[in-house]
């Protein structure tokens, strides 16, 4: 196999499985780990606002836009220094906090000087709406995760996450090209939280729906699907990005998703990544009432209808 390099961006709805896919996907040792570098917490510098989007036709974003993810993608971003708390005290990751800011950002660092790293994979839910321009003009490979509305709301709720959907509201060109028909006649503030997440659902895949429809090259996966069939997705997955599927990656990927792994993550852990992934699809049903679950389908069905069928609710 000839080696691609071409940058990848692995993105979808926060709390969709991103984070997963994208350290599977960068298994091989060629294949640089970039984490969440739009995240306005955690990310680069030079990212001005959570959930950005970018317009084709906005030279003066592009003006900006351009050299920084250049840059990005050389390893020569500069991070910002982390907002989020961090468990671990010793004594040497402290000072490496210190000199680095974080350890995303450390480990960004040695993968830019490791001249065996040659193709960036970035993991980020939060450049999901500047997936098209990413693909577009960076030229970068994309795969768009989705995960079941219901399964996506519950992570929301277990973790007590939240996201602002003034994010999305407040960038005009993204409203008017395809978010006003989801969240233009909404009061904000009289949304249960229930909603909020289902509308954070829908407007996501609002937009990467019709970013998937206008770019025949991005490639779209569904977490169930995943889960189900680890071996079998990812490895059509490696085939359509062009990366070897190893037989250490198989192991890496069984170890991972066996059944005898734990169900469900711990609780408040964000990202337990060794599952039972065929058991872990309908974790959701012990998080949801009814109602919420009803609630949930009503709001996401103009997009959820067309991927989920009523047996998967």
């Amino acid at each position: 196999m000839i080696r691609d390099n071409t940058p990848i961006l692995v993105t979808g709805a926060p709390r969709s499985g991103t984070t997963f896919l994208g350290r599977m996907l960068s298994l091989p040792p060629y294949v640089g780990y970039v984490d969440e570098p739009f995240n306005q917490q955690t990310g680069i510098v030079d990212i001005r606002r959570d959930f950005l989007y970018i317009p084709d036709d906005d030279p003066s974003l592009h003006d900006f836009y351009d050299p920084a993810i250049k840059k990005l993608l050389a390893g020569r971003s500069t991070y910002r220094a982390s907002t989020l708390p961090d468990r671990d005290q010793s004594q040497a990751k402290q000072l490496a906090r210190g000199l680095f800011t974080s350890r995303t950002a450390l480990a960004y660092r040695f993968q830019g000087i490791n001249p065996l790293v040659t193709r960036p994979l970035i993991k980020d839910p939060i450049a999901s709406f500047s997936a098209q321009y990413l693909h577009r003009r960076q030229g970068m490979q994309v795969v768009i995760i989705m995960r079941h509305p219901a399964s996506n709301v519950a992570s929301f709720k277990r973790l007590g996450w939240y996201f602002n959907l003034r994010d999305l509201t407040g960038q005009p060109d993204l409203m008017n090209r395809y978010l006003q028909p989801v969240l233009g006649n909404l009061d904000l503030d009289k949304l249960t939280d229930v909603e909020t997440w289902s509308y954070f659902w829908l407007a996501t895949y609002t937009a990467l729906t019709a970013f998937i429809r206008d770019n025949p090259g991005m490639i779209l996966v569904k977490h169930e699907s995943l889960s189900r069939q680890p071996l079998v997705e990812f490895e059509r997955l490696y085939a359509e990005l062009h990366l070897p599927f190893t037989p250490a990656v198989r192991k890496r990927l069984l170890a991972h998703t066996r059944s005898g792994n734990p169900v469900t993550a711990p609780p408040r852990v964000a990202h337990a990544l060794k599952r039972d992934s065929a058991q872990a699809v309908l974790s959701w049903k012990k998080i949801l009432t009814a109602p919420e679950v009803d609630t949930i389908r009503q709001i996401t069905s103009p997009v959820s209808d067309a991927y989920y069928a009523g047996a998967d609710w």
